[in-house]
Formats: C-alpha cells, structure tokens, sequence
C-alpha cells in the first residue's frame, strides 16, 4: 500500500506551492441518492462453508438515502484543500428461498422467508490541491484536484430468516478507515452550468474499492445550483483483509439529485 501511494503523495506535494492569490471558496450541498445493489456475497464462519449468494435474489430494491458535502478551498500556501463527504448506503430486500443457504454459519432452509439489509455508514474526508495556474489559463472554465482521501466507514450486511415460528438473524461487519487516491474535474465553459467527475480508488491486493460519479450543475443564479449525475461504487473484498469480512463482489449505480451553493 505504501507503495502504491507514494508517488501519488509526491505528486500532490508538488502542487502546493503557491500559484496566485485566490478567494476563500465554500461550495456546500445536499441531495438524495437512489442507489440499486448486484454482485455476490460469501461469509464463511464458525468452521462452515458459506454459500455464494447472488444479490439479485434477495429481492433489494431502490433505496433513498441523504448525502451532504461541504469543500473548503482556501488561498493559504502549502496547506492542502479540505473537504467532507456524508454518503450512506441503506437498502432492504425481501425474498422467499428457493434453497437452502449458509450465511455467518447459519443455515437457512429452502422455503424460508428473508429480510437482507446492506447498511454502509461513511465519510469521506479528503485532502487536495488545485492544478497550480490551469483555472486562471483557462479563465474558470477548467480545475482539477489531485488529493488524498480517507473513507470512514461502518459495513453492515444482515439476513433475517423466518421458517413457522423460528427466526434467526446473522450479521456481517467491519469498521476500516480506507485511504483512497483522488482526483477531480472541473468543467464549467458558461457560468450557467458545469460538469463535475469525482474518481476515487485503493487496489488492496485481492479487495478494491473504486468509486466514481459524474454530474450536471445548473446555476440559476450565480451561487446557487441544482443538478442530477450517476454513479458507481465497486467494493471487492476478500475474507483475508480482516476478520468478520465476507467475500463479496458488490456494485452500487446510483442516480443522485441536489442543491447547492457555490461562494
């Protein structure tokens, strides 16, 4: 890991030095995500084998979840950018087995009805530079932001199995802090709308994360915007990266809405 990131860190570093004189700029939003789940999920616990279990059956549907942001871009020389990113993930599904399954090494029977629930609490705080000079040649019509940032994150995924009168729950999680590579573009041609792209990512040996959304800002006014983009966020975790984590293959498209302001 330490590898991976050190030319990146060398990178970022060497876009500190001062380029000119710049305002405070504080660009704060809001808005909803409409995530959907696919992939597969393996937990093996308690010396039994867990069943590779295939997302799509659990019956998830679309969640709705609320996203917040706030990125501080400061004129101080040398010290990087800021910002923090509020992002979390619910989704519930219900869905009656057609076979039996192993989960955190409990069996549940063919026929038996299921709640599955995917839970991910996260913040992201991460920290940047601006490409020295490239918004001031480009008259505001083009940034880009290489930085560091670090994933604060809550896993949870659980199964609650209904047979007759027996009920029985099972849970996977972990709590990591993930640091991630960062970049982002900026366009904006006419100061009436712009294009944002956000990239983050860690190859982890056998476990990956990769997240990234492209969006579309309308500003009516000059400070104030509205807009809708897409996104996909693929985590693949292997069981050896810590205990308590499944083998999975996971992927979350995502279409988010939202309000802003840009001062």
């Amino acid at each position: 890991m330490r590898r991976t990131f050190l030319p990146f860190l060398a990178l970022a570093l060497s876009l500190a030095a001062p380029s000119q004189a710049r305002a405070l700029e504080i660009d704060v939003q809001v808005g909803s995500s409409i995530p959907t789940v696919s992939g597969s999920v393996t937990y093996t616990a308690n010396g039994l084998a867990g069943s590779s279990i295939d997302l799509g059956t659990l019956g998830f549907g679309s969640g709705n979840d609320t996203h917040a942001k706030i990125d501080i871009n400061h004129p101080i020389p040398v010290v990087p950018n800021i910002y923090v990113h509020y992002l979390p993930i619910d989704l519930v599904g219900n869905s009656t087995l057609t076979k039996a399954i192993n989960f955190g090494g409990t069996t549940y029977a063919a026929n038996a009805n299921l709640r599955s629930e995917i839970l991910i609490q996260q913040t992201d705080v991460g920290l940047y530079y601006n490409v020295p000079m490239l918004k001031t040649a480009t008259a505001g019509m083009l940034n880009v932001k290489l930085g560091l940032n670090a994933r604060i994150m809550n896993f949870n995924a659980s199964i609650t199995g209904t047979s007759g009168a027996v009920s029985k729950t099972t849970t996977a999680s972990f709590a990591p802090t993930i640091p991630m590579a960062y970049l982002a573009l900026d366009v904006r041609p006419i100061h009436l709308f712009s294009v944002n792209a956000e990239y983050k990512t860690l190859p982890m040996g056998s476990s990956s994360l990769v997240d990234w959304d492209v969006d579309l800002r309308i500003y009516p006014i000059p400070i104030l915007y509205f807009g809708a983009g897409i996104g996909s966020y693929a985590i693949t975790l292997d069981p050896s990266l810590a205990a308590g984590v499944p083998a999975a293959n996971i992927t979350f498209a995502s279409t988010h809405f939202f309000l802003g302001a840009d001062f």
